[in-house]
């Protein structure tokens, strides 16, 4: 029996944002690398835009085009700026739905692009209290900067945590 991984690229939650070729590539090379093994990966990308509930996707020239978009509540820091900020990518019931579909699973593995998108790593987790096996280990990993990691670490008590350099390119 294979081992079940699900590799998760989560929402980008921000007050804009436009999907000009953006590809999880940090994600998608683990995923390269660990296929040289003998797992069940499995893949969401919460803002892959031609996957599951992006009916409302307009694919502009050159494939460009605005991810599809929730208003969501702002973050304290933010509650100032006249702005809507919102969750970019698909919606809450699409990634449970291919979330359940993935289950059960040996491993989940969370990434984000970018450090202030934290929010959307945080949704990715709190869904993940949806697996049956809620001793599933979670990894997540990011280019975060320190007060991101006390936020997570606040927000996912439950979970270890690893800060240094696991990489370094010279």
């Amino acid at each position: 029996m294979k081992l079940k991984c699900i590799l998760i690229n989560p929402w980008a939650y921000d007050f804009a944002a436009m999907n000009l070729w953006s590809r999880p590539l940090g994600l998608l090379r683990v995923a390269e690398y660990m296929s040289q093994f003998d797992l069940d990966l499995g893949l969401i990308d919460c803002t892959d835009v031609f996957g599951a509930g992006t009916d409302s996707y307009r694919e502009r020239k050159y494939g460009t085009g605005k991810y599809p978009r929730q208003v969501v509540e702002k973050p304290a820091i933010l509650r100032t700026i006249p702005r809507h900020f919102a969750r970019y990518g698909m919606s809450l019931d699409d990634f449970r739905e291919i979330f359940e579909n993935n289950l059960p699973c040996e491993l989940i593995m969370v990434t984000s692009v970018m450090s202030y998108w934290y929010p959307g790593v945080q949704k990715a987790i709190e869904k993940r209290s949806l697996n049956p096996c809620p001793l599933t280990p979670l990894l997540f990993w990011a280019v975060f900067m320190q007060p991101c990691i006390t936020g997570m670490r606040q927000k996912t008590p439950e979970q270890t945590s690893y800060t240094g350099v696991i990489l370094e390119v010279t």
